[in-house]
């Protein structure tokens, strides 16, 4: 008993008093005061913030007609839509309708190479006549717009742009990176949301009977000229951004330079289709020190777990060496194309595994590419897979007819700075190494 009174003795709490406040305030640093008023300032502004109103769309009405225009004007003046331009004309800059007329250029002067007029694709990779419309929208990322435009289109059907962010003008106001990437992406979103809105608004005018308004009756018009207007809710849904590649391509076709025969020639010694060569555009730009977020390395993109298999167990400086990485490739192509149909499928199972499309090419009975491109459902293969083959054709055009676009004996400057790979591939990642 003695020793327990002890322990509540020792352990009582002291009643406070001034001198004791004091002194524990003393403890504390003004560096401590400070930020809790710093933190209190940014709570109260972010309350601010949250109780202004907001500029959304009301049901039915045209971000560009409302009354609170120059608000939400500021993240559509960015946006060029597809389906009239007419009614955003009053509200662009001399600056803004130049650069949209600039647009317009390069898409007139887009050539028709779904032809090949010249016969200079591998006639093992054909462009069948149901790919015309995923090709042709490959052709303008890579061929007609550069990484500061983003081009707005259905998710399943890319084939439907709705119009493009022209970021052009935004680069130039911003010396960060980082606040760059954030101011995009606040546009972006913006953006989508109100073309959200916008379908969502034409699916209630069609089920209801309503009158349409000016605004709703040329988007109804663009996607009847479709054949997706009773599906404008569905379309709110799928919804995706991409970025154009031409600049990206440009440096991808000067890394090539030197690679492309050397590659060209290890596919013929194992008996596939040279065209074969041209994936490393679509999975790595041909940038040899590319990675991709779940780990994928070099111009063919092997995943440690392939490379362990298919070049060496340790050796992780063979893993991403172009021309090792390239006989490794062959060797894996080979080995699927024993399992599937044709050389397409064989291309899409490089992106999504072949165990997935020899599933797919049983459960559909799919005797070629474009059966199954027809049969497959949209989820089966992802955006990635099912564009993965036209995207390559599309590529391979670009490639092929490279001079009709780019002036290839001038290396873009700006790319060279940002990423430091201006000159064609060194000598010595060129050796052609044997089996």
């Amino acid at each position: 008993m003695a020793e327990e009174k002890k322990t509540r003795r020792r352990f009582k709490l002291k009643r406070y008093t001034r001198e004791r406040i004091q002194d524990q305030l003393s403890f504390l640093s003004s560096r401590y005061v400070y930020g809790g008023i710093f933190f209190l300032l940014v709570g109260l502004l972010g309350l601010y913030a949250n109780l202004r109103p907001s500029a959304k769309i009301e049901t039915g009405v045209a971000p560009w007609s409302r009354p609170d225009r120059v608000s939400v004007q500021k993240s559509w003046s960015y946006f060029y839509p597809a389906w009239d331009d007419s009614l955003f004309w009053p509200f662009r800059s001399e600056a803004e309708k130049a650069a949209m007329q600039e647009l317009r250029l390069s898409a007139a002067a887009l050539p028709n190479l779904l032809t090949d007029p010249q016969k200079r694709l591998d006639p093992q990779l054909p462009i069948t006549p149901v790919l015309i419309p995923s090709v042709k929208f490959w052709l303008d990322v890579y061929a007609r717009y550069d990484s500061r435009v983003r081009i707005i289109h259905d998710r399943n059907r890319p084939e439907i742009v709705y119009g493009v962010l022209d970021f052009r003008s935004l680069h130039e106001d911003f010396n960060s990176p980082v606040l760059l990437r954030k101011q995009i992406r606040k546009i972006e979103s913006q953006v989508l949301s109100q073309l959200q809105l916008l379908l969502l608004a034409l699916h209630s005018e069609v089920t209801s009977g309503k009158v349409y308004s000016r605004e709703l009756e040329t988007l109804k018009s663009f996607l009847a000229d479709k054949g997706v207007l009773g599906n404008s809710d569905a379309l709110a849904r799928d919804l995706r951004t991409q970025s154009g590649q031409k600049d990206v391509f440009h440096m991808a076709l000067v890394r090539s330079v030197k690679l492309l025969p050397l590659m060209e020639t290890i596919m013929r010694r194992h008996n596939l289709p040279a065209g074969l060569s041209r994936l490393p555009f679509v999975e790595s730009s041909f940038n040899p020190h590319a990675r991709s977020k779940v780990g994928a390395m070099g111009l063919w993109q092997f995943t440690p777990p392939t490379a362990r298999e298919m070049i060496h167990p340790e050796n992780k400086a063979l893993w991403v060496h172009p021309m090792v990485q390239t006989q490794a490739a062959a060797r894996l192509l080979r080995q699927y194309r024993k399992v599937l149909p044709d050389w397409p499928t064989t291309v899409t199972a490089y992106n999504s595994g072949v165990g997935r499309l020899s599933r797919l090419v049983t459960q559909h009975r799919a005797k070629n590419y474009e059966s199954l491109y027809l049969r497959a459902e949209k989820n089966q293969l992802g955006f990635a897979g099912r564009h993965f083959y036209p995207s390559l054709m599309a590529a391979s055009l670009v490639e092929a007819y490279k001079e009709q676009f780019f002036d290839l004996l001038k290396t873009p400057p700006t790319y060279v700075q940002i990423m430091g790979y201006g000159n064609p591939m060194e000598a010595e990642l060129c050796l052609k190494l044997e089996d």
